[in-house]
């Protein structure tokens, strides 16, 4: 079959325009794979670096570190890049979130000591669509009323732990005191336990919400020695946890009723250890 001389120009030049895309194709594609397989799989952590969690928030960094050792530290032929920002206030941690998704353009994000900052980035995962692993927080909320689809818990919610300790505690008498942090963990944590205790017919002597970082409790033990309860159910963590007790324990209290917390720091152990 016969074509005419513009047939033959307009194959030719088609013909020559598909080679020329298939022939830089297979140029471009072994550095298009390199490039790809070079790029790092990011995973963002949102852990405080100072204040009362610190140690928390560097233990769960090198948690996090050591199970991506553990995997080989690499996925699909690339790199897995933990991505640390602090967690410090909620404004702060919303920041971070922020940053994490919109500029290092992490895969996941996991996290989340203070249940008071979880509750300020959950809705930032959810709009962002984030897989967000909530690592530290305990308030009930997060996975109660608060919930959403894209985070997720592995710590226990305060109703839980409450129900759990509550059995025990009672056979230490019937006469109460709550020493909270001023947020929604240890708040939660005291609404919890109160709600059990009264329904079992128990007294709370007194209630105090402590700051978060305080240093000097020294004014929520005098109001604790003079109501002289069964039991004090400190709803503290970090080094806050371990000011409380070391200045209960100096001064003998810590022999006089029994205690507990929702959570505790390895350090504060040991004053609870010497009673």
């Amino acid at each position: 079959m016969k074509v005419s001389k513009d047939q033959a120009l307009s194959i030719s030049r088609r013909t020559l325009l598909a080679g020329a895309a298939i022939g830089a194709t297979q140029i471009a594609a072994p550095f298009v794979i390199t490039a790809r397989a070079a790029e790092a799989i990011k995973i963002g952590v949102l852990l405080p670096k100072s204040g009362p969690y610190a140690v928390q928030g560097e233990t769960g960094k090198n948690g996090a570190q050591i199970a991506v050792d553990d995997f080989g530290g690499q996925v699909l032929d690339r790199p897995i890049q933990i991505v640390w920002l602090d967690e410090s206030s909620p404004q702060t941690s919303q920041q971070n979130m922020r940053k994490l998704i919109e500029e290092e353009k992490v895969t996941a994000i996991q996290g989340g000591v203070s249940s008071g900052d979880v509750l300020a980035i959950m809705p930032v995962a959810e709009q962002a669509k984030m897989l967000l692993m909530a690592t530290g927080p305990n308030a009930t909320e997060i996975t109660g009323k608060n919930c959403n689809k894209y985070t997720f818990r592995v710590d226990l919610p305060n109703k839980v732990t409450v129900q759990s300790v509550y059995p025990q505690l009672k056979e230490r008498g019937k006469k109460w005191y709550f020493i909270v942090a001023s947020y929604a963990w240890g708040i939660d944590a005291y609404n919890q336990m109160k709600d059990v205790l009264v329904k079992d017919g128990g007294t709370v002597l007194g209630y105090d919400q402590a700051p978060l970082g305080t240093t000097d409790f020294s004014s929520y033990i005098l109001k604790l020695r003079q109501a002289k309860p069964d039991v004090l159910y400190v709803g503290l963590g970090g080094t806050d946890l371990t000011n409380l007790l070391k200045q209960m324990h100096e001064i003998g209290l810590t022999r006089q009723m029994a205690l507990s917390a929702p959570i505790r720091a390895d350090n504060a152990v040991a004053y609870c250890l010497c009673r």
